[in-house]
């Protein structure tokens, strides 16, 4: 193996991977591993940054730097000048939760050397904003494009037997990249809100599940395979703070994404941290929303697979370290490149850890077409597509083929998970 390229799988099956010469013998190897992996109650996905690259996404660092540039010289001034003696690039959370605490002491009348107002923090956020909606400005067959590895992804996971537990997916990320690729497969999103013109947050709605009825015998149901349970642990940019009320009590709301780009005012974007009045710590919903993950990954005969996550966010690994006490929990870390954050994990060499990391597997797109099991429904789904197109031919406008490409080619005698 070349330098760039660390796959630390297991000490076993480290060793049986670098012996291959042949690829496609890699990837039986790890074709195996995972359909083991997904044949567990509780499966769950942590993603990070990682597969939002393609579409624009930067560190945390590059985005603070990218936000910057857009603002008007007197923000920009105050931003900068916070930056340089409390802030860290890298971490934007508690940059903003700064500006926050600064933006209130101000308004209270306390003296500050900084001047933070409410426009200074309204205007980063909508920098900020605009650096994670990659889809405004875009057509709608590039955006479909761009989601194709990940809707390949949700097609492998979907294939999990109906008697285990619905996959979980939580993201780090504040864009919108999951929900397109679901939309485009056809996946019902639990994500915690309800309603249809008007969508609010509702914490119970993640214990709902979804049933269509038998055709044969009275009274029996049949469980709905496309369905995915998904939580956004640090917010998104449709997410938007409102005035709580009776059917709103926690005042929070999901928008159709083409109206918050409407708003000029961004300070209500949901963006981790949102300050409450007391104070900027944690707070509801996304305190709720890490019970949550720390209560589903420390269940017994849980995996947790991260991809594209540098473990950044101590929060999240403090809870994965908690769930490293439990015998049966199992995690696999995914990413480019080896990251200071992961290094705790990698020294373990616990055999309940599996680590992929570097270009061959590490990245997201050979990840879900080299490392997740192939599944005969995605050629068949290729197939169907190709037909498809034939018959609605007269509709193309462009008479391009393109479409061709949506789907990739699964390797003959490959079997689902």
């Amino acid at each position: 193996m070349s330098d760039d390229k660390i796959i630390f799988f297991g000490e076993d099956r480290k060793a049986e991977i670098e012996k291959q010469q042949d690829n496609a013998k890699k990837h039986q190897i790890f074709h195996a591993f995972f359909r083991e992996l997904f044949k567990l109650n509780n499966v769950s996905f942590l993603f990070g940054t990682g597969p939002s690259i393609p579409l624009g996404a930067k560190s945390m660092g590059e985005m603070y730097d990218s936000a910057v540039a857009k603002l008007d010289a007197s923000t920009k001034k105050v931003i900068e000048a916070v930056m340089e003696k409390y802030g860290n690039k890298n971490d934007f959370e508690n940059f903003l939760g700064l500006l926050y605490q600064l933006c209130d002491l101000n308004k209270k009348g306390v003296k500050t050397e900084f001047p933070v107002k409410d426009e200074d923090i309204n205007e980063f956020k909508k920098a900020f904003f605009e650096l994670c909606d990659f889809f405004d400005n875009m057509d709608e067959k590039e955006a479909i494009k761009k989601v194709n590895d990940h809707r390949i992804f949700i097609s492998k996971i979907l294939t999990r037997s109906l008697a285990l537990k619905r996959a979980n997916i939580f993201t780090t990320n504040y864009d919108l990249v999951l929900e397109k690729a679901m939309d485009e497969e056809g996946v019902i999103c639990v994500n915690g809100f309800v309603g249809n013109t008007s969508r609010k947050l509702k914490p119970e709605s993640f214990n709902y599940d979804y049933y269509f009825p038998a055709t044969t015998t009275e009274g029996k149901v049949h469980r709905l395979d496309k369905v995915i349970h998904f939580y956004k642990l640090h917010g998104s940019i449709n997410w938007l703070r409102t005035s709580p009320t009776p059917d709103n009590p926690y005042g929070v709301e999901e928008k159709d994404i083409g109206l918050v780009r409407g708003y000029d005012d961004k300070g209500d974007v949901m963006i981790y941290p949102t300050p409450a009045k007391e104070n900027l710590s944690t707070m509801f919903p996304y305190s709720d929303l890490f019970r949550k993950f720390a209560n589903i990954i420390q269940q017994p005969q849980s995996v947790l697979c991260t991809i594209g996550y540098g473990f950044g966010d101590e929060h999240i690994n403090r809870l994965i370290k908690e769930a490293l006490t439990i015998p049966s929990f199992q995690l696999v870390v995914v990413n480019k490149s080896e990251t200071d954050g992961m290094g705790v994990f990698l020294e373990t060499k616990d055999p309940r850890i599996s680590v992929i990391i570097g270009e061959e597997y590490g990245v997201f797109h050979n990840f879900v077409e080299n490392v997740l099991p192939n599944i005969e429904q995605l050629e068949m789904k290729k197939q169907m597509q190709k037909t498809l197109k034939i018959l609605f031919r007269e509709h193309n406008n462009d008479g391009s083929d393109d479409d061709d490409e949506q789907q990739p080619s699964i390797p003959d005698g490959d079997t689902p998970f």
